[in-house]
């Protein structure tokens, strides 16, 4: 497994999301074929297992219909529930949205990652963070996010739907970097598996170096521009 470790996205033009107004958070990028995204995962957890995890998930459900909750549908995963909102829409179709601490070494880690890149991060999103930093600050700076998913099915949205969708991610990504969190965000599979780890380069850095004790951390952005040249990037 190579590591490539990139500062400042603003600069890069590949990035597909409107510029941040300073400059742009560092990645740590971690592509992979899909049969080894298990086994990057399993790297990332033993390379963060000082840090929390955090979560938040949207599920959706019909006004007066059973469902399965975050819970049920995810048994063990949640460690701590921190909050719950319900927003429904005039033809009763209910997103119920959670935020939680969650459990690294849960079997089902990898279905909310997978739930996160099948909605594009639309009502899902995943960090992590430092015990020094209050939980109670990814409510406030994740929420933009849970408005995407209402938005993406409106039948009121504007012809700029796509550049409104961005500028909500571009600061609801860096609200959770400046709060003390760092978003883990699944590439989209086209062509490569793998993530991106997005923050600051101090904390990354000791990410990368408990990633890759013996192996390579690489700076260039050939392979990464590679990816969005190929048409694909991350699942946002």
């Amino acid at each position: 497994m190579i590591a490539y470790l990139l500062e400042n996205l603003s600069k890069s033009q590949w990035w597909p999301l409107p510029a941040w107004p300073n400059s742009g958070p560092d990645s740590l990028w971690l592509p992979c074929h899909s049969e080894d995204e298990s086994t990057t995962l399993a790297a990332i957890r033993e390379a963060s297992k000082q840090l929390k995890w955090v979560a938040m998930a949207t599920l959706h459900r019909r006004r007066g219909a059973s469902w399965t909750d975050f819970s049920a549908r995810f048994p063990g995963l949640a460690q701590g529930m921190l909050d719950t909102v319900e927003v429904e829409s005039p033809n009763g179709l209910v997103a119920v949205t959670v935020w939680c601490e969650i459990d690294p070494t849960s079997e089902h880690l990898g279905e909310l990652i997978s739930m996160s890149r099948r909605a594009r991060g639309k009502g899902v999103c995943i960090a992590l963070k430092h015990d020094s930093v209050p939980v109670s600050n990814w409510l406030s700076s994740s929420i933009g996010m849970m408005w995407r998913a209402p938005l993406a099915v409106s039948p009121h949205k504007s012809r700029n739907y796509a550049l409104l969708d961005g500028l909500i991610v571009s600061a609801s990504l860096m609200a959770m970097i400046e709060t003390g969190f760092v978003p883990v965000v699944p590439l989209d599979l086209h062509p490569s598996a793998g993530f991106v780890l997005l923050g600051r380069s101090g904390g990354l850095n000791l990410i990368a170096e408990a990633l890759m004790p013996n192996g390579v951390i690489s700076s260039t952005s050939d392979v990464i521009e590679g990816l969005f040249a190929g048409g694909g990037g991350v699942a946002l």
